[in-house]
């Protein structure tokens, strides 16, 4: 990000703006009611959604500027191309993530930042503000994890296409009889691996907490998908399930190295012969070598005191635990590549 000038600098101030003001668009449902053909005014917008209608009509008119919304002469607003990722009915739909990154509980957790770098996470800002660390706060909490699962399936709407590319051509899953997704979730990620990539016999199991576990079990398994797909609690720091393929999707970028290192034993303790394990992750790239994960970092170390890492980082971390990393593949985003690793 060189060469911002003056005006790009000023515009770093506004981020917040930007996110708040689109994160308010997306609660308060102005995407799923606005229509991509037939203008409408912020009055009818405003009843619909039962909101003032002054205060919406300067919202629609930011979000204009943003360019997630057209507004013409007539001071009606279409919903554009870019806005439409943000509605419940996109395939690459990030709202649920949108809801999740600018949630009351992580907008609170920035303001540590400037004591982070001055004196080291002896804490995590999520700790500070809520008395535990995220992960027992969500699992005393469930619309927090119901959050955050929505946030991790949105993930996947997004790169699930660069990561089914990269399996298919490296043929990473065509002699798997058992593909295991840990820290999984709902099921869609692995659900989507099993459907596209893996062999038709191929069993899934997603194996999870036991509170994303009860939520996914109380909300019915999702009929859509595949029949060979299985939900499993379990400890991930203690034990896995036996498995030909092992997946990590953003879990290892959570915790620190002792932690990944019990999440990779574990499963090398029960992993079939000839197994892999792969960490889908945002890997850091090179200095001076633009890359997102060097910004996603920062959030994980308020979060949850983890962190992106290098390719000799990660190298590190399986050659600790008994795997070796085979080979770093990008997905054509710089967001996610594949770490993948054998015994």
């Amino acid at each position: 990000m060189t060469g911002l000038g003056v005006p790009g600098v000023f515009k770093l101030v506004m981020g917040k703006w930007f996110s708040r003001i689109t994160y308010t668009g997306v609660l308060l449902g102005v995407f799923e009611q606005l229509s991509t053909t037939e203008p409408q005014s912020a009055e009818q917008v405003s009843h619909e959604i039962k909101v003032h209608t002054d205060t919406l009509y300067r919202l629609l008119r930011a979000l204009s500027f943003i360019g997630l919304v057209e507004e013409n002469g007539d001071h009606k607003f279409l919903l554009n191309e870019d806005g439409t990722v943000l509605r419940k009915d996109h395939p690459m739909s990030l709202r649920g993530f949108f809801l999740f990154e600018e949630s009351a509980e992580h907008f609170v957790c920035w303001k540590h930042l400037p004591d982070f770098v001055k004196e080291g996470p002896t804490r995590t800002a999520f700790e500070i503000e809520f008395g535990k660390p995220v992960f027992d706060y969500m699992d005393g909490n469930p619309k927090y994890a119901t959050l955050f699962g929505n946030a991790m399936d949105s993930i996947s709407y997004k790169e699930i296409e660069g990561i089914v590319k990269v399996l298919k051509e490296g043929k990473y899953l065509e002699k798997a009889d058992v593909v295991c997704d840990i820290g999984g979730s709902s099921g869609y990620f692995l659900d989507l691996v099993l459907k596209t990539v893996a062999r038709p016999d191929a069993k899934g199991i997603v194996s999870d907490t036991a509170t994303v576990i009860k939520d996914v079990e109380s909300k019915g398994k999702d009929a859509a998908l595949s029949k060979s797909l299985s939900f499993a609690e379990i400890d991930m720091f203690k034990k896995a399930v036996p498995a030909d393929v092992y997946f990590v999707k953003h879990i290892l970028h959570d915790w620190p190295d002792n932690k990944c290192i019990e999440i990779l034993r574990s499963a090398k303790e029960v992993a079939r012969p000839g197994a892999k394990f792969i960490a889908c992750e945002a890997v850091i790239p090179e200095p001076n070598v633009p890359g997102l994960s060097k910004v996603l970092d920062i959030q994980m170390m308020l979060m949850c005191c983890g962190r992106q890492r290098t390719e000799e980082e990660f190298k590190r971390l399986y050659e600790a635990s008994g795997w070796k990393v085979e080979v770093v593949e990008p997905c054509g985003d710089d967001f996610i590549s594949l770490v993948i690793g054998a015994l």
